[in-house]
């Protein structure tokens, strides 16, 4: 967040939020954790030749798994935006991004997902051409969708996370919501 004057803040510039959610998408831990797990992960298929040949039904099967992990981010997105009630939705409009903001982490992940799911979809349509080429070649092409199937996975444990975190705040802002508003009823029926 920016300030123009002390006491006074403007929302940050479209750019710099754009650098920020960049930064934290991978700055992450499932990122840290999932990206290198799924590009080892396929480099072992360069390293052991007798797994050469199942590899696109593997990758196949990573693909499907990843479009799964897309429809579950979203069902998780769907979820999140049906528990906000009217005090919750108050105080995320008073925040940076606002309900909107809330939603990119499920965006990404859901981005991530797909990209997995095409990658590896892709890369079990070329595989029988890459069975001959570098082994370098061969650990890259699976260890993308691997890779990216490892972020998308460890990414969807975050979101529920969050999802968690936001039902357990919605409740609490819910809850403040109707005390202030007993408080105020209380009040005026005293004064009068």
């Amino acid at each position: 967040m920016t300030t123009s004057q002390p006491g006074t803040q403007t929302n940050p510039s479209p750019r710099a939020t754009r650098r920020a959610r960049a930064r934290a998408l991978f700055l992450s831990a499932d990122f840290f954790v999932g990206f290198p797990l799924g590009a080892a992960l396929g480099a072992i298929t360069a390293a052991f030749p007798s797994a050469v040949s199942d590899v696109p039904t593997i990758l196949m099967a990573v693909a499907a798994i990843a479009a799964g992990l897309a429809a579950l981010a979203i069902a998780t997105m769907t979820v999140l935006l049906g528990s906000f009630g009217p005090a919750y939705r108050a105080l995320l409009a008073r925040v940076p991004g606002g309900v909107t903001g809330t939603l990119v982490p499920y965006r990404q992940v859901v981005s991530i997902a797909i990209a997995a799911s095409v990658s590896g979809f892709v890369v079990a349509l070329v595989w029988p051409g890459l069975t001959g080429a570098w082994w370098w070649l061969t650990a890259t092409a699976a260890g993308v969708p691997f890779a990216l199937f490892c972020w998308a996975l460890l990414g969807c444990v975050q979101v529920v996370n969050q999802l968690a975190a936001h039902i357990q705040a919605n409740e609490l802002a819910e809850d403040l919501a109707q005390r202030t508003e007993a408080a105020r009823s209380r009040r005026s029926s005293n004064s009068a």
